[in-house]
């Protein structure tokens, strides 16, 4: 079998931290064949240059948002492998190698593999704050299981997001990116392709990179994104059973609704979790507890849960 070739993608507009994020992909242990730089803009600009020629820097002409970048990144890479890594998170040294040892694993079975890893969640100074998630992915567990049921009340139990992930290409040939969607976007395509046949999930342990949070002006309370987190689960009813949907809304969509200030929405969030799904003890006293909690702790709650589910902008539009 062939030694697999690692194509990295990184969207961006642009922002500082990019040339952290590229170093760090170009020096790992096992380095990557190429690192595509999506920048969503009409052209590159001369701010953005890189001397190792492993770097390729592609224009998506603008507008495309994160998701579009990465699919158009991801149809001009050349190996057969695909990391996605945000431009303001950076990789550990030994990140490839230890996701590539379970990649090779799942290849010999057979099965085409999406794996994620453990992370340090780090602050705007570089500070670490946690490692999640708390629990990996479990042999067999459904990603939507994993993703959305709700065992604890504390938050960060389970995650997967665009930096960790390491991806067979031949999946995202199968079932590419949705760039229309506003968030949840990693979860939307994590959902869709668990649908395939012979996909493989697992956790690589770590932790094996640095994820930042977002400085407190970038929340998103300052957006309707509950909204389009309760159309998300409705669109994707079919594919979560009553518990992974009633928890998904207890547990994300209705602090996203706090968050914006709309406790009218809030509990039109808790009515369509009870009718139309089945949420468990866990998820149901964390939501009730955001709407409970004062507002400042609902802003620190809904920022973390931005930046690490569903980031917006170029750090992962989940």
């Amino acid at each position: 079998m062939s030694e697999p070739r690692v194509s990295v993608v990184i969207p961006t507009v642009g922002r500082k931290s990019l040339v952290e994020a590229v170093d760090s992909a170009l020096h790992q242990t096992v380095p990557p064949e190429e690192v595509i730089v999506a920048v969503d803009l009409a052209d590159v600009p001369d701010t953005i240059e890189f001397t190792d020629t492993r770097v390729r820097l592609l224009a998506t002409g603008g507008g495309r948002g994160g998701n579009g970048a990465r699919q158009l990144g991801v149809d001009a890479a050349q190996g057969d492998v695909i990391a996605f890594l945000d431009d303001d998170d950076y990789w550990y040294p030994h990140k490839l190698e230890t996701q590539l040892s379970r990649l090779l694993a799942a290849r010999v079975r057979g099965q085409h593999a999406v794996i994620g890893a453990e992370l340090d969640v780090v602050d705007q100074s570089g500070h670490k704050r946690a490692m999640l998630p708390r629990h990996p992915i479990r042999e067999g567990q459904s990603i939507a299981d994993y993703l959305f049921k709700r065992r604890e009340v504390a938050w960060g139990e389970a995650l997967m997001n665009s930096s960790m992930l390491l991806v067979d290409r031949a999946l995202l040939a199968r079932v590419p990116l949705d760039p229309s969607l506003r968030m949840h976007q990693d979860w939307d395509w994590l959902v869709r392709v668990s649908q395939e046949p012979d996909v493989y999930f697992a956790t690589a342990p770590g932790p094996l990179l640095a994820y930042r949070q977002q400085a407190r002006g970038e929340s998103i309370s300052r957006g309707p994104d509950w909204r389009h987190s309760m159309a998300w689960a409705d669109a994707h009813r079919e594919l979560l059973s009553k518990r992974e949907y009633g928890d998904l809304l207890m547990g994300v969509t209705i602090s996203l609704a706090v968050a914006a200030g709309d406790r009218r929405g809030a509990f039109g969030v808790i009515r369509r979790a009870l009718r139309q799904g089945r949420p468990g003890l866990a998820a149901v006293v964390a939501g009730l507890g955001v709407l409970a909690s004062p507002h400042w702790l609902i802003d620190r709650v809904s920022l973390m849960l931005s930046r690490l589910p569903h980031r917006r902008g170029y750090a992962s539009q989940t």
